[in-house]
């Protein structure tokens, strides 16, 4: 549960501070260029989408990493739960 309150709220800040935070002053910029030259928005978007398309393996390949880190996060955290509950019911048959 924590783990998924915390992917949350990376998306939620993620989305808020750099996806918006970035497209407001792009979307400025491309009307400001557009009145100079439509081309330089042409060569703005096409930059655009070669920066995308070379970033997209390497979010999948982090992507994969951080499941993986997320799955053993859970396991270990499972253990040392029910290790901890082992010791209390130990000591609550011993009188403890």
């Amino acid at each position: 549960m924590l783990s998924f309150g915390q992917r949350f709220e990376d998306f939620v800040e993620t989305m808020t501070y750099r996806i918006v935070g970035n497209l407001v002053p792009l979307l400025f910029g491309a009307v400001v260029l557009w009145s100079y030259e439509p081309m330089l928005v042409a060569g703005l978007l096409v930059m655009i989408v070669l920066t995308v398309m070379a970033a997209t393996p390497l979010i999948r390949r982090r992507q994969r990493l951080v499941s993986a880190r997320e799955a053993a996060i859970a396991r270990v955290s499972g253990h040392v739960a029910d290790s901890l509950m082992n010791m209390e019911t130990i000591r609550a048959f011993a009188a403890e």
